[in-house]
């Protein structure tokens, strides 16, 4: 009995066409179910975007309340500003923005200079954000490195 090489051949190639194409078709349902995965869990998150949105336009709501009262010291105004900051920081740039700026008046009416390099740095990396890194920079340099708080690494974390 002969032994055609040229059939093993054809053969052994088939087998290895197949073998490929099944780990190709099995690697892609794998892949389609982590797809699909990621795909209902972004749905249930943009289900849940219009809750984020109303508690999150509560909180501004009720923190523009409290600026309204008459009576607040400049101390609390400042803290009140910092909570529209972290409230508006991912939100609305400019109204962040425009927040900092009130409590860079703040710290320098108080000569706060803890206070006044928050501020600084808060609006350095909203300037950052908004691609105005000349600006960013120039408030960068202009922080002394000796007057730092001794906790300013937490801030960066």
């Amino acid at each position: 009995m002969k032994f055609d090489t040229s059939l093993a051949f054809m053969s052994m190639k088939k087998l290895i066409i197949y073998c490929v194409a099944f780990l190709f078709l099995n690697s892609t349902n794998v892949f389609a179910d982590e797809t699909d995965s990621l795909y209902i869990r972004l749905n249930k998150l943009m289900d849940t975007k219009e809750q984020y949105m109303q508690n999150k336009e509560q909180n501004i709501l009720q923190l523009k309340q409290v600026l309204s009262i008459g009576t607040l010291l400049p101390e609390q105004i400042y803290e009140v500003n910092r909570k529209l900051y972290e409230e508006y920081r991912k939100y609305q740039s400019d109204s962040a923005i425009h927040y900092v700026l009130k409590n860079q008046e703040i710290a320098g009416q108080l000569g706060q200079e803890p206070l006044k390099i928050e501020a600084d740095l808060q609006l350095s990396w909203l300037y950052m954000i908004k691609g105005m890194y000349i600006e960013s920079t120039g408030l960068l340099e202009n922080i002394r490195k000796e007057n730092l708080p001794e906790d300013f690494g937490r801030h960066l974390l």
